[in-house]
């Protein structure tokens, strides 16, 4: 009996040291994890910071986040109706929406103060929008909704995207979100939805 009670201790008093040692490894290992910043690549796979790098990268036919008010009207016209500059506490600059109703084109634009500089903010595009005139990857009005799985699907918020009705590439607070009507895309929006 006091054989066997020898023989379990030292197994023990092994086993123990060796547990030691391997808790020692992991917490080198996390200390070391902590420490080391992660490589670009591994940080961008948050989704927000993947929906912002997208809506800031993407266009459609043409119109782009953050353009300036002379940009956006050589491309589009003066715009067909605007609305007042209000300030946006949130934000702390002055928001002003511009539509042109006859290209299916409204637009959210932003200044640091009232009546300043514009540039785009965000916007949506629906009919009469030109079909033609796709995303950066090839989406459009009239484009299924397999079509922008296809080539928005790694970036799909899959608690806000509700298939059938809207898909959501990035996040409500940075993104483009495409609603559907029977399958197809019937407007398009670049930007922030939710604070």
């Amino acid at each position: 009996m006091t054989e066997m009670k020898a023989t379990s201790r030292s197994y023990f008093t092994s086993k123990s040291a060796s547990m030691l040692g391997a808790a020692a490894l992991l917490a080198s290992a996390m200390l070391t994890m902590t420490t080391t910043p992660l490589p670009a690549q591994e940080a961008s796979q948050d989704p927000a910071e993947r929906g912002f790098k997208l809506m800031n990268e993407d266009s459609l036919g043409g119109l782009k986040l953050e353009m300036s008010a002379k940009d956006i009207t050589a491309l589009l016209g003066k715009p067909e109706k605007m609305g007042k500059d209000i300030e946006w506490e949130a934000l702390g600059e002055y928001v002003q929406q511009w539509s042109w109703p006859k290209s299916g084109i409204v637009a959210e634009m932003v200044s640091e103060k009232k009546g300043g500089s514009k540039r785009v903010l965000m916007f949506t595009a629906q009919a009469p929008w030109d079909a033609a005139k796709k995303t950066a990857k090839g989406i459009g009005l009239g484009s299924t909704e397999a079509e922008v799985r296809a080539v928005y699907g790694s970036y799909e918020d899959k608690e806000m995207s509700k298939a059938g009705s809207v898909f959501i590439a990035g996040t409500v607070y940075g993104g483009l979100q495409f609603h559907f009507t029977k399958g197809k895309v019937t407007s398009i929006f670049y930007g922030a939805s939710a604070e």
